[in-house]
């Protein structure tokens, strides 16, 4: 998984990394350390394509008692609210409401297309596009 570099919300993803990082730091002494304390690599976390994907972004929040709201708004933060799963057929059904009042580019119709068919992940850049497309919170969209 790759950040899209070339995307709009690249930033936001970076903003989104970096928070998760200092929420890290703020319950083991290193990222190294929270790497092994999750079962995966040394250098897991030192990447922002780590995140990549919202439901990588859950999971790490779940696996580190994080607030999920905290980590895609910046605001809130609760310590360890994170819904249970992320739905995307609030998403598909969002889309499918304002599908002929704002205009799509073929990628999302792509995408809406995959979530139809049962795909239950999209890029965090991709949720921001969206939401920023229909003008709403990119957490209302997901739960």
């Amino acid at each position: 998984m790759r950040i899209e570099t070339d995307s709009d919300y690249y930033y936001d993803v970076i903003t989104i990394y970096d928070r998760l990082c200092n929420e890290i730091l703020k319950r083991y002494p290193s990222i190294y350390t929270a790497s092994k304390s999750i079962g995966k690599s040394k250098g897991y976390l030192y990447s922002p394509n780590t995140l990549g994907s919202v439901q990588n972004l859950h999971t790490l929040c779940k696996q580190f008692d994080i607030d999920f709201e905290y980590m895609i708004t910046g605001k809130n933060n609760r310590g360890k609210f994170y819904p249970s799963e992320i739905d995307l057929k609030k998403l598909y059904d969002t889309y499918c409401l304002k599908r002929y009042t704002v205009r799509h580019s073929d990628s999302i119709k792509v995408i809406m297309h995959h979530i139809k068919q049962g795909k239950k992940n999209i890029k965090l850049a991709t949720l921001f596009n969206i939401a920023d497309l229909y003008k709403l919170s990119p957490l209302s969209l997901i739960y």
